[in-house]
């Protein structure tokens, strides 16, 4: 399936967007777990420094929170002439996908970010797995696409050929025959809305 020049710049900053919105949950645990509580006695300076991985994560949190909010607003509508689903099952079981092979080892290795190198260990960590999911093409399993209300679904569509399916990304509950209007993020995951 091809897509114009304006539709290949959208799909890829709202698969940034997701990527971006994955950064929250495994950064707020880390800022959680390292900040260090000033006591009176410390200046301002020797403060920020003994946080300055929990500023940083902070500030990956907030990325992740504005990114969510530009996903929200940029998937919205579809210019794309509308599609009727011909087969349709319910894929919420991707959603466990990144907390399983994210925030379950960030748990076992850890809460131990005292131990040297842990904090390079947990970017490492990251890194490696945002570019598995990336790799395999498993990032809608984002479980903040949950939490603003999107489903997932599998589904067949009439008039395309997609070997195992579209993904597709909504807030609205819908059927076999539902009739929608998309927008790609690739090929085979698509944003969509319910036409009534």
């Amino acid at each position: 399936m091809k897509h114009n020049v304006k539709e290949h710049r959208q799909s890829t900053w709202l698969k940034i967007h997701i990527h971006l919105m994955s950064l929250i949950l495994p950064f707020f645990l880390a800022c959680v777990m390292t900040i260090d509580m000033c006591s009176a006695g410390d200046s301002l300076i020797s403060c920020i420094v003994n946080n300055l991985f929990p500023i940083i994560a902070g500030l990956m949190v907030i990325v992740g929170l504005v990114s969510s909010r530009i996903f929200v607003h940029m998937s919205k509508g579809g210019a794309n002439p509308p599609y009727s689903i011909q087969y349709l099952k319910s894929e919420k079981y991707n959603y466990l996908i990144f907390p399983t092979s994210c925030i379950i080892p960030l748990i076992c290795f850890g809460f131990g970010f005292d131990m040297p190198g842990s904090i390079v260990l947990f970017i490492v960590l990251i890194v490696v797995i945002w570019f598995v999911l990336l790799k395999t093409d498993l990032y809608y399993g984002n479980p903040m696409l949950a939490f603003l209300g999107y489903k997932l679904y599998r589904a067949e569509i009439h008039g395309v050929d997609s070997p195992n399916g579209v993904i597709l990304i909504t807030k609205d509950d819908l059927k076999t025959s539902s009739s929608i209007s998309w927008i790609p993020i690739d090929d085979y995951v698509w944003i969509v809305k319910k036409i009534n």
